[in-house]
This record gives structure tokens, C-alpha cells and sequence, in this order.
């Protein structure tokens, strides 16, 4: 299974590049809105400056609503900010809301799963993928104040959509502030080859949830819409950016050390999700709190 966590970064830019597909579910992570004097201050977001001028701004707008990746119609009038053109380097609208879209379903990956070869030549593999995609497909909208199901409180969230000259729209980026603490068990990846070009540096670390974890929030992501067969299989996996082991106190890092792949019990805190279609790779990140080996 190791190998397939390794091929899976090489596909993650790829990944980034393909159309998503929508759904609904009733296994929302949303259960209800605390008062705003209860929304803990950390963490946030940073943002561009609010236009000066910005209700003219949206009056001028080439566009006056249009339709989000989940179905819904967005007014430009309920923005919450707009970035108008910029001539000099032939720029575009982007209009900004105060929502963001999340992924909340199992992991797919599995810690003590089979020989990678046997589990990719499996068309019961490919059947219960599949399955996970179509799950996954599904993604929900989170605010400032929203309460999940594991106690998760939203602190910020931010969701751009970017207007071209031709008229198309599209999300740009899509990110949401988690307040709270999550503890999970997976696999922790720390890059020992410096010339990988998805991470930029040697001891650079990336936690995958397991399946045992049960249903988890994660950042929304663009992966294949169509179902995948043996040959052509962009393996996904949530996954949080702890940082660089040189970031870790020196107890955890030492659970680490040089090994490429430590199976970990970890509690996160400041969990920070996010979509990005603009050439950036990484997506959701979290602070360690706590870590053992298992």
C-alpha cells in the first residue's frame, strides 16, 4: 500500500486539473450554528483588503448571479468582497463569499491493507473505488459559526469564484478555518527525496487518515468524474500538511526519525481545509497536538 501512497502525490497536480462532479447526501457534517460571542477567535484566514468602493463595484459587475459548484445560485450583490480587473496584467473578476465547500466521508486508505499489486489488479478494488468516488463526490457547504458532528467549530471560510472575459466562471479557491482538536489514526509521510517536485522539502510531512477513522471533514477536491478501471486508477486519499519534522518537538520527530512511512495515532488542532485551482499543491493542514506510534 506504501507504493500507492507515493504515486498518489506524483498524480495530485493532475488530480487538481479535472472536472468535479456534485451530489447531495444526508450525512451533512453541519448540526447547528453557535452564537457569535461562542466562535472561538483562532483560526483565520488571511484576505484580500475589502474594496473601497465596493457596492459600485458589484453594480458594474459583467455578471449579476451565477450558478456554484453545488447547484446554487450566487448573487454578486451578496459578496462578501470583489476584485476587480487589473488592465496592467489582463486580469479578471473574482467575487468572494463568506461559505466554503468540504468533502466529509471515510478515508479510502487503509493501513494494513494488501500487497499494493494484488489490491490494484482487483476489479473488487476497483469496484469498491469507485464506490468511494461516488461517495465523495458529494460535498457540503460550511460558515463562520457552523458546528460539525465532531465538535469542529468554523471560524472562517472563504470561497472565490473567478470570471473570465468570456464569460465562464469558475471556482478558484475554496478554504475553511476549524476550530477544536481531531484525533485520528493513519500513516504519517515524511519526504526523504529532495528533487520530489509536489513537496517542496526534504522531511516534509503529510498525514493520511485511515479507513478506521470513520467519516472525517476533508477539502474539497477536483478528482475524475468518471469511474476509473485497473489501468487508470489517480488513487486519492484525504490527507492534512503537518509541516517539516524540524517544526515537531523533538518527542515527536523522534517517533519519525528517517522513516519514510510511521503508522500514528495523531490529535490536530487549527485544522485549516482547502481547495486551491490555481497551480498550488497543498490542501488541508493541521497543527500536531499530540503523537504516538501504533
Amino acid at each position: 500500500m506504501k507504493n500507492i501512497i507515493k504515486a498518489s502525490l506524483s498524480l495530485f497536480s493532475v488530480i487538481a486539473l479535472l472536472t468535479a462532479c456534485s451530489g447531495n447526501s444526508d450525512t451533512n457534517p453541519v448540526i447547528g450554528t453557535v452564537a457569535e460571542n461562542e466562535i472561538p477567535s483562532e483560526p483565520v484566514l488571511f484576505k484580500p483588503e475589502i474594496s473601497a468602493n465596493l457596492e459600485n463595484v458589484k453594480s458594474n459587475a459583467p455578471v449579476k448571479s451565477f450558478m456554484g459548484i453545488n447547484g446554487e445560485e450566487l448573487s454578486v450583490s451578496f459578496a462578501v468582497n470583489v476584485i476587480e480587473p487589473n488592465p496592467e496584467r489582463q486580469s479578471n473578476y473574482a467575487f468572494i463569499y463568506d461559505h466554503a465547500y468540504i468533502t466529509y466521508n471515510t478515508p479510502w486508505y487503509e493501513r494494513d491493507s494488501l500487497n499494493s499489486e494484488k489490491y490494484l489488479d482487483s476489479s473488487d478494488w476497483v469496484e469498491k473505488y469507485n464506490e468511494y468516488l461516488q461517495n465523495k463526490s458529494n460535498y457540503y457547504i460550511v460558515k463562520r459559526g457552523d458546528k460539525l458532528k465532531n465538535g469542529l467549530i468554523c471560524t472562517d471560510a472563504e470561497t472565490t469564484y473567478y470570471y473570465n472575459h468570456d464569460g465562464h466562471i469558475s471556482l478558484l479557491n475554496t478554504e475553511v478555518c476549524l476550530s477544536g482538536e481531531l484525533t485520528l489514526t493513519g500513516t504519517v509521510y515524511s519526504l526523504q527525496d529532495e528533487e520530489t517536485v509536489v513537496i517542496t522539502g526534504k522531511g516534509d510531512l503529510t498525514f493520511w487518515p485511515d479507513a478506521d477513522n470513520g467519516i472525517i471533514p476533508n477539502s474539497y477536491e477536483m478528482f475524475l468524474s468518471e469511474k476509473v478501471d485497473i489501468d487508470s486508477t489517480p488513487v486519492i486519499y484525504e490527507s492534512f500538511y503537518l509541516g517539516n519534522i524540524s517544526d515537531l518537538s523533538e518527542e515527536y520527530a523522534s517517533l519519525i526519525n528517517e522513516n519514510e512511512y510511521t503508522d500514528i495515532q495523531v490529535t490536530l488542532k487549527d485544522i485549516h481545509l482547502r481547495f486551491a485551482n490555481d497551480g498550488t499543491i497543498r490542501g488541508s493542514s493541521a497543527k500536531v497536538v499530540d503523537m504516538k506510534v501504533i
